[in-house]
């Protein structure tokens, strides 16, 4: 089988013939552009459940990421045992993979909400590994979202990660959460809409707190 870094080369391939960038697969997928940024340099191995996703997306065999030498057998086995193994951790470490969901997010004492949460959110498998820096929130409790994002979706956000360019991002801006569209060029800093019609861009010199970037945004049903 391939290693990480190949599997990332293939990956930014896929994704350039495919005239996505970074952002729009993320987007398409349900996660941060820095997290598929990862996945293309090769620092993270892409989760098989997220594969089965770029894959559809991108048009391309999982065959296409794993090796075309790889036997069709051997990847359903290896997407079997990760399925199995995801099961087995869900039900017996469920506290594992869950955050702590908020009700209401205020400007002041983050951290203490977040602690003081009543309600949990289960988490993919996938994003496991940043679930201590994670929490939950939904759009609807939000004073103002972004245009391109449902009302009512469940957003994870990390506030252990470092945002770069292109990620969505929750912040305060004159005590109003909102979700926008981080940029950064030289000193200058600024957030986005993703239709400029919505709202006016927020620079660096406005007050305004990041709480963190977000990795998952999920519409549950």
């Amino acid at each position: 089988m391939i290693n990480k870094v190949e599997m990332g080369k293939k990956l930014e391939l896929a994704r350039i013939e495919k005239e996505l960038s970074q952002l729009e697969l993320a987007q398409e997928v349900g996660l941060s552009q820095g997290m598929i940024g990862k996945y293309e340099r090769g620092i993270n191995r892409i989760p098989p459940d997220v594969l089965q996703k770029i894959s559809r997306v991108l048009e391309k065999p999982i065959s296409y990421f794993y090796g075309e030498d790889e036997s069709p057998d051997n990847i359903r086995e290896i997407l079997k045992n990760f399925v199995k193994e995801g099961e087995g951790k869900y039900r017996t470490s469920g506290a594992e993979y869950q955050v702590p969901f908020l009700d209401e997010l205020y400007s002041t004492n983050i951290l203490e909400q977040i602690a003081l949460a009543r309600h949990k959110y289960v988490i993919s498998p996938n994003i496991a590994d940043e679930k201590d820096s994670c929490f939950a929130i939904k759009t609807s409790n939000l004073g103002s979202i972004d245009i391109d994002i449902a009302v009512d979706t469940t957003i994870v956000v990390s506030t252990n990660i470092s945002p770069i360019n292109g990620d969505k991002v929750l912040i305060f801006h004159n005590d109003m959460s909102m979700i926008r569209t981080y940029y950064k060029k030289g000193d200058m800093v600024e957030f986005t809409s993703s239709n400029p019609m919505f709202s006016e861009p927020i620079a660096k010199s406005e007050s305004y707190k990041i709480v963190g970037v977000i990795i998952v945004m999920e519409k549950r049903l």
